[in-house]
């Protein structure tokens, strides 16, 4: 596929994937910009436009929030901030995502005494196999590492089944408290 399944994690392959001339045109043209200067730029248009370019966001979470505007609005305002987070990616990341530091290299290097759990929604874009090769790196010792798939969640798990995602991620966190107090 021609954009990274998991950003920041894997290597960016070595035979990319063919992009169409116009989108490699549209992608240096905004390679200057910032990903929500756009939103930014659109003012009180703000919440609107996340509407229109995204109304899928709004119907996922109008089932846990009754006041319909109360999504757009809240990620416009997360966004229209100061662009730090954006800003961060920019410079941590190749292109299409990809990291100019891999996770995939450097995880060996965290502490084996350190429980991971990696939480995936089985609809997602994201792709638990790296997720697995962690999984498989320490079998032979260490802190377990817990990939959990949720089954019918996309790549937003705590909205998508949040007693499922609450679940996972409280055992996560008994899972840290367990390895703490052996050490």
């Amino acid at each position: 596929s021609g954009i990274n399944a998991e950003y920041g994690y894997s290597k960016i392959p070595e035979q990319k994937a063919q992009i169409p001339l116009r989108w490699k045109l549209v992608i240096n043209v905004l390679k200057p910009f910032n990903i929500f200067s756009g939103l930014r730029a659109a003012g009180p248009l703000g919440p609107r436009l996340v509407n229109k370019m995204r109304p899928d966001l709004q119907v996922k979470f109008t089932k846990h929030v009754k006041d319909v505007d109360a999504v757009p609005n809240y990620i416009y305002h997360c966004n229209a901030q100061h662009p730090s987070g954006e800003v961060a990616f920019k410079a941590l990341h190749l292109e299409l995502g990809y990291a100019k530091r891999p996770l995939i290299d450097r995880i060996s290097d965290l502490d084996k005494d350190i429980p991971i759990t990696m939480i995936y929604g089985a609809q997602s874009w994201m792709d638990p196999t790296n997720g697995y090769r962690v999984q498989e790196s320490r079998v032979n010792g260490g802190a377990p590492v817990a990939v959990e798939l949720i089954l019918n969640a996309g790549h937003h798990v705590y909205a998508d089944d949040p007693a499922r995602f609450n679940t996972l991620l409280d055992n996560a966190c008994n899972l840290y408290e367990i390895c703490d107090t052996d050490n």
